[in-house]
């Protein structure tokens, strides 16, 4: 067994199970903390260094009960880049939606939905994929939600958090790669219990940095939230590079966000 620090917690490797500690920094939350435990709309976030490169960007419910319809309004900066193509996503199919981007080379998305019935309060509003650009060297984007409404089936209005994400380079800690077996299972120990709704695919998840594409995984956190347990969905490929990422949008239950995040560089063996 190997023996690392991270912000000066034990990092221990196992042939079987990863486990780091991440410590919190004092950076407070962006969102409406008013509206923390009543659902969030989430805007997933990407590291990307290079430009001319697309990658996938998702709006996401996540806990929002009796969500019936709606309306988003996205804002980047045009010159990291821009949405080439936008659908709507999976929490809003048998509704009638729109999608407007005519205005994304500007750095606008809209859309809305609307539904006679409650729909699922988790998952996909809005997937697009964003084109990078990088006009006069600018590398890094804010994905902001403004103008953002959700209502439930009366027509009254569902307060929501609203977490944004962003487009940009990996500038938090990087560990040593290590060589693992392809049904490795992490396990994520953290210095102060978590906020369940901030442990998603969007703030946790493995890359393959082989394709550039995200790997399905499995995210359980235990009762007193401090113990976080990654599992993917099905064996990871052999010889392939591969990234565990726990990014900034990771957050206490004090809504204390991660201070830079992590990767973990892995190859299967």
């Amino acid at each position: 067994m190997k023996k690392r620090h991270l912000r000066t917690k034990s990092l221990r490797f196992s042939m079987i199970m990863l486990s780091f500690v991440l410590l919190f920094a004092l950076v407070p939350w962006q969102g409406d903390a008013s509206a923390v435990g009543k659902g969030s709309l989430i805007v997933s976030s990407v590291y990307e260094d290079s430009a001319r490169k697309t990658v996938s960007i998702s709006v996401e419910a996540s806990s929002v009960e009796d969500m019936a319809s709606g309306q988003l309004e996205l804002r980047y900066d045009p010159q990291v880049g821009y949405a080439r193509s936008v659908e709507a996503g999976s929490a809003v199919s048998g509704s009638i939606s729109t999608v407007n981007y005519e205005a994304a080379k500007d750095g606008i998305i809209k859309f809305a939905w609307i539904s006679t019935e409650e729909l699922s309060s988790d998952g996909e509003l809005l997937n697009l994929e964003f084109y990078t650009t990088h006009e006069k060297g600018v590398k890094a984007t804010d994905l902001e939600l403004v103008a953002t409404q959700v209502f439930d089936e009366d027509g009254e209005e569902i307060k929501v958090a609203l977490e944004d994400g962003y487009v940009k380079p990996f500038d938090g800690k990087i560990e040593v790669a290590e060589e693992v077996v392809g049904d490795k299972t992490w396990t994520v120990t953290f210095s102060t219990p978590m906020l369940s709704s901030s442990i998603t695919n969007q703030s946790v998840y493995i890359l393959n940095e082989s394709r550039r594409n995200l790997v399905k995984a499995d995210l359980s956190l235990s009762n007193d939230g401090t113990v976080l347990t990654v599992t993917p969905d099905e064996e990871l490929g052999r010889y392939f590079d591969y990234s565990l990422i726990v990014s900034e949008n990771v957050r206490s239950m004090t809504n204390t966000r991660l201070k830079q995040a992590v990767k973990v560089p892995f190859t299967v063996k």
